[in-house]
């Protein structure tokens, strides 16, 4: 049994004609790109530093409180040693990075002030955090 299908056709300004199908593909292209145009755009906005803060400050309690065990003191346990390992590489991460929002602007902030002890033992990290934040508030972050 031969079947024709009649597909419809659009009538542009132009005069040409253009089937349903075509433009539903136009459709879709355009679609596709405003997506991966809004992935962009969030990707780009995304602040990863309060992420790290959060997790840094976990991996801190844990410290802390593994310190306060007897046999906490030396700081030996395995425990103790991969809790300052992970806190360590956060610290790095924060004090390096450079905030795009407000909220890693405070985040930053809040672990400098945390980490140096109230601005009473701060050392190079922690001066990194600083000029990161200071820049990205001169910058006009949000």
């Amino acid at each position: 049994m031969n079947m024709i299908h009649n597909h419809p056709k659009i009538k542009t300004p132009r005069g040409n004609t253009v089937s349903r199908r075509s433009a539903l593909g136009i459709t879709g292209g355009s679609l596709a790109a405003f997506m991966v145009g809004a992935t962009a755009v969030e990707a780009a906005t995304h602040d990863p530093i309060p992420g790290w803060f959060a997790e840094w400050k976990k991996w801190r309690k844990v410290e802390v409180e593994l310190s306060a065990l007897p046999e906490g003191g030396d700081f030996d346990m395995p425990e103790q040693i991969a809790a300052s390992n992970r806190c360590e590489k956060l610290s790095e991460q924060i004090a390096h990075a450079k905030p795009t929002t407000a909220a890693g602007v405070a985040a930053q902030l809040e672990w400098l002030d945390i980490d140096s002890f109230g601005l009473g033992g701060i050392g190079d990290l922690n001066i990194f955090a600083l000029r990161n934040a200071i820049a990205a508030v001169r910058g006009g972050v949000a």
